[in-house]
């Protein structure tokens, strides 16, 4: 099972509850994967520091984001981007 990992410009959402980025990192360690969900108007460097966490973890990260985000285009198995 993966966690959903909401990263919006008023924080992260683990399973649409909101945690700090040390908790949404251990929740989604315990998971399989985290399906990231980025919104409009995160800062790029916001979202650079909970990547490179869950990174830092070796959690695979599967994304969803706005239409055309760079990020979100980079990651093959992108969802949502098309």
């Amino acid at each position: 099972m993966r966690c959903t990992l909401r990263v919006s410009a008023t924080g992260l959402y683990v399973d649409g509850d909101p945690k700090s980025q040390s908790e949404a990192v251990a929740i989604c360690k315990s998971r399989a994967a985290a399906m990231v969900v980025l919104e409009d108007g995160v800062a790029k460097d916001e979202w650079k520091k909970v990547e490179t966490a869950l990174r830092r973890e070796g959690i695979e990260i599967l994304m969803r984001g706005p239409l055309g985000h760079a990020e979100c285009l980079d990651n093959p198995l992108a969802k949502g981007c098309l």
